[in-house]
């Protein structure tokens, strides 16, 4: 048998569903109601007399439903016990919290790529001082982007867990959703910003009949996302936005890592070989007005162009292919700190719209063939003037 149920909210309309026979009615009463400016929880608030959770619950009941929900949140006790004096057969449901991680001591993911994130102050295998999280590849600890991993937990921090589908998932639940095999697994162990700390479970999954269609073909739009939620092992499912999803399924190695192909900060280059064209200069760091600057032959360079060219070498797209095309541009950066450790960046020609960049003889990934160019010709106007 096929389950009916109907999720209301304080702005649905109900009365073209008042002749509907329905097996079960959700309403939505975990709303702080902030807008309201008011400790009072929204539903609490009245009009002419009766709260506003008064007057959906009566409406609902002229729906006779066989069973009634109400899911609660903020000042749970108080909404519940509201809800109870106006109908004593009424299932109360707390709704998911997502907690406030504070300290986010390690993050795991399992679906498509298995793999976990760990917050190390002093990881030590990277050149940048902001690299605090971490992950292993081959055995090595490598760094991730410290801004990319943020965003992502705020991804998960700002998800809206208030359309909920239904309040006692089943199996046929589950499946129907796709969470029975989600997509994506996320955990999340922090030590929260109220002391406590503890791990806290999200799955995801798209709809499993969009998940099982044709992708659309080179220049058809996506069609609207439908997907859905589930913290832990949860009764309830939450369907999420297309945006939500889009954000959550963004947990891939590369699109946690480092986008940009320079490995650490400008202001800890000490110094910069530069071979193109078969010839070799060097750059030396100097002080700048502005910030950091290079000097060449002895002369600060006022001109930034080289500064700008090397910071906008970002990747397009990663890759372990080997470079076959001509050398392009070398750079060798030497670094400030200990042992004073030194650098290779390469560029080497792929295709009409790329460079193949190489970091220390390795592939790292694809960059435009612009932003080599406009490296390229940013030396020879060093050289050149």
């Amino acid at each position: 048998a096929t389950t009916e149920i109907y999720t209301l909210s304080l702005h649905d309309a109900l009365p073209i569903w008042r002749k509907m026979a329905l097996s079960a009615a959700i309403i939505l009463a975990a709303g702080e109601g902030t807008r309201m400016r008011s400790n009072k929880p929204k539903v609490l608030h009245t009009l002419a007399g009766k709260t506003f959770l008064n007057r959906v619950m009566d409406s609902v009941a002229a729906l006779d439903p066989d069973t009634l929900a109400v899911v609660v949140h903020y000042q749970a006790e108080r909404v519940a016990e509201a809800a109870r004096s106006y109908n004593e057969h009424v299932t109360i449901v707390d709704q998911d919290d997502i907690p406030a991680f504070g300290q986010v001591s390690e993050l795991r993911f399992s679906g498509a790529e298995n793999y976990a994130v760990s917050y190390q102050e002093d990881g030590g295998n990277t050149y940048r001082e902001d690299d605090v999280y971490f992950t292993e590849r081959d055995g090595a600890q490598v760094p991730l982007d410290p801004d990319r991993v943020e965003d992502y937990l705020q991804a998960i921090q700002s998800l809206s867990l208030t359309d909920c589908v239904t309040y006692s998932a089943n199996d046929d639940d589950l499946q129907s959703c796709g969470l029975d095999s989600p997509e994506l697994t996320i955990e999340v162990a922090y030590d929260g910003e109220d002391g406590a700390s503890g791990t806290f479970t999200l799955n995801v999954s798209r709809d499993p009949d969009e998940r099982a269609a044709e992708a659309p073909a080179d220049g058809e739009s996506e069609e609207e996302v439908t997907a859905y939620a589930r913290v832990g092992q949860s009764k309830l499912l939450y369907q999420i936005t297309g945006a939500e999803y889009e954000a959550l399924m963004a947990a891939s190695y590369d699109a946690l890592r480092h986008q940009e192909v320079l490995p650490a900060a400008l202001e800890d280059i000490s110094q910069v070989d530069v071979t193109l064209e078969g010839e070799t200069c060097t750059l030396t760091a100097a002080d700048g007005a502005d910030g950091p600057a290079f000097a060449y032959q002895g002369e600060t360079l006022e001109n930034t162009d080289f500064q700008s060219a090397l910071q906008a070498l970002t990747a397009v797209s990663f890759t372990d292919e080997a470079p076959t095309g001509k050398e392009e541009i070398t750079l060798t950066l030497h670094l400030e700190g200990e042992g004073s450790p030194s650098v290779q960046i390469a560029l080497y020609r792929f295709d009409g719209e790329n460079c193949l960049a190489t970091l220390d003889g390795k592939p790292l990934c694809l960059v435009d063939r612009s932003a080599a160019v406009a490296l390229i010709e940013a030396v020879h106007a060093i050289v050149l003037n």
